[in-house]
Formats: C-alpha cells, structure tokens, sequence
C-alpha cells in the first residue's frame, strides 16, 4: 500500500509533492539507503526511482531503553523543505 501511494503522488501533475508520515521502516539505514527486509528495499527502490528526497535525518521515535528510530519521514519531490524542527512529544507518543 505504501508503495502505491508514493508511485500515485509520485506521478501526479501536482506542482508540489511532498508525503509525510509514520512509515515505520526502523531497519532502513538512511546514511546508506539500504534496508534489511524485501518491503523496505522495495521501498527504497521506489523513492529512488522516483528521485524523491527523504529529509528526516534525526531519529524520531524513542521508547525507553529501546534503540531510537527514524521512522516519521517526510519526502519531496524537490528540495524545497529548509529546516525541520525535532520536538518533545505530544502526550503520551513516543514520537517527536
């Protein structure tokens, strides 16, 4: 499903493109775009084949003594996004 909704917006006439959201790949390891399952590399392979940017570089979700994870993401088409701002979480989530 996720793949279909990147191709879909991927190749819309919209003149800007930008998906974000709770994609929850916590094996891909962006400084290397690679992935450890058969979903997340089709994943990647999707948003390379696209040329989309991924420009979420700081860990996004944190659960106690759990390892961080980059799993909110948000893509473009362009670069078009300046500055992203990491903050507390709201409630209860444990994403920022």
């Amino acid at each position: 499903m996720t793949i279909l909704l990147v191709n879909d917006i991927s190749t819309s006439k919209a003149t800007f493109q930008l998906i974000v959201g709770d994609f929850n790949f916590e094996d891909i390891n962006w400084n290397k775009w690679e992935g450890h399952t058969v979903a997340s590399n089709n994943f990647l392979h999707t948003i390379q084949g696209h040329f989309l940017i991924q420009h979420v570089t700081f860990p996004t979700r944190a659960r106690g003594v759990n390892e961080p994870s980059l799993l909110d993401l948000i893509i473009s088409k362009d670069d078009f996004i300046d500055n992203i701002e990491y903050l507390s979480p709201l409630g209860k989530s444990d994403h920022s």
